[in-house]
């Protein structure tokens, strides 16, 4: 079996997938156009190594299937197995996903976020129906609404992975569209520290923000202000414009991570857990629709209260701290080490393992909360 994994790096995860899984035996072979903006100390076995000037213009970036599709063509036929991570596939509209599939390839797809997330329609079931706290940015969200183009292609892309018939990997809280059943989304995380830390003496937690808006971060720093002013021990040290390789070698130095008010664990959480910190950030398994109970991950809600008592018992608590330490790099150990993330991707290779299925009467649930009414119709006719 020959592996090609591609083509968008988000979150490290080409470079991940592609480490843990020729680290198994696999014969792997990763392309991408660029590396994140956290992650360009990485090396990768480029095919291609797209230009400095097209990184940066969203435009060119589209049309870097085109761009680049003589270099292509030779790759379809050379792999077996395709793994795509974001919406970018070689081909403009994803059309060569049914072409690969025509050929009898295996194409898995792992969604990330907002190339299937449609925001305007996602909150408002999260909120109205699921009666799950979100936290409001107006700014940020009144981009999706006002763009048109936000929705089609969410929900084209979508639509796109179902019809070809590909494996999609996916979690709840970003498939707006999702009509299937999905494979749940799993991070390969590589060690951070040998074992499980003992806690320090004065608590250093950290919070490692992408945005604030998203991450919450505007509860966490007057979480952090309300506790200094009660005279509480500890450290704190906000991180922002570094690099991953700074924020893994503080994550191994510090007891608690505080992540996003999101529903599960995402990248920072995972490394987090790597590092044998207690995590804040997501741990909703009803809400996603799986079983998995046993995270211990602590539940970030965007509530300034609510998380400054949480730090508040953390901080005083030693025991309480260490034993969540220790539970969190055996958790990390059970499910997203390479050791897992290898096992995990085995079943998918059969096209087995834990799957979670769209909400009920989700189309109803669309159509009342689409904003607009082309986009009522379109749902309507295709999904």
């Amino acid at each position: 079996m020959k592996i090609l994994i591609g083509i968008h790096e988000i979150a490290n995860l080409v470079k991940d997938f592609g480490d843990t899984l020729s680290g198994a035996g696999y014969d792997v072979k990763t392309l991408s156009y660029g590396g994140h903006q956290f992650y360009r100390h990485n090396e990768y076995s480029y095919f291609i190594k797209f230009p400095t000037l097209f990184k940066k213009n969203a435009a060119t970036r589209f049309l870097y299937p085109l761009l680049v599709l003589p270099f292509y063509l030779p790759l379809i036929f050379k792999f077996d197995t395709f793994i795509f991570v974001w919406s970018i596939t070689f081909l403009p509209l994803n059309l060569d996903l049914f072409l690969l599939r025509w050929l009898g390839k295996r194409v898995i797809i792992f969604n990330c976020g907002s190339e299937v997330r449609y925001r305007p329609i996602h909150y408002r079931i999260d909120t109205e129906v699921l009666s799950l706290p979100r936290f409001k940015d107006k700014a940020f969200e009144a981009t999706f609404i006002k763009s048109s183009l936000s929705f089609l292609r969410t929900f084209y892309t979508q639509k796109v992975q179902e019809w070809s018939g590909c494996q999609i990997v996916s979690l709840r809280d970003q498939a707006t569209f999702q009509k299937k059943d999905y494979f749940i989304f799993q991070l390969a995380t590589q060690k951070v520290v040998d074992g499980p830390k003992k806690t320090n003496a004065v608590p250093l937690i950290i919070h490692a923000p992408s945005n604030r808006a998203i991450k919450g971060t505007e509860y966490v720093l007057a979480a952090i202000d309300m506790l200094k002013q009660e005279g509480l021990e500890f450290d704190f040290e906000l991180i922002e414009g570094q690099d991953n390789a700074y924020v893994l070698s503080r994550l191994a130095a510090a007891d608690i991570a505080v992540d996003e008010p999101g529903v599960w664990i995402a990248k920072f959480s995972s490394e987090a857990l790597a590092a044998s910190c207690v995590v804040i950030g997501g741990n909703n398994p009803r809400y996603m629709g799986f079983a998995r109970t046993d995270s211990p991950v602590i539940q970030f809600r965007p509530d300034t209260e609510y998380l400054a008592r949480t730090l508040r018992r953390l901080i005083l608590d030693q025991p309480e701290r260490q034993a969540v330490m220790q539970a969190s790099y055996a958790y990390w150990q059970n499910n997203y080490s390479p050791e897992a993330f290898v096992s995990y991707f085995e079943k998918l290779l059969i096209g087995q393992g834990e799957t979670f299925a769209a909400l009920p009467s989700h189309k109803k649930m669309l159509l009342k909360f689409a904003p607009k009414e082309y986009q009522k119709r379109l749902i309507w006719l295709f999904y």
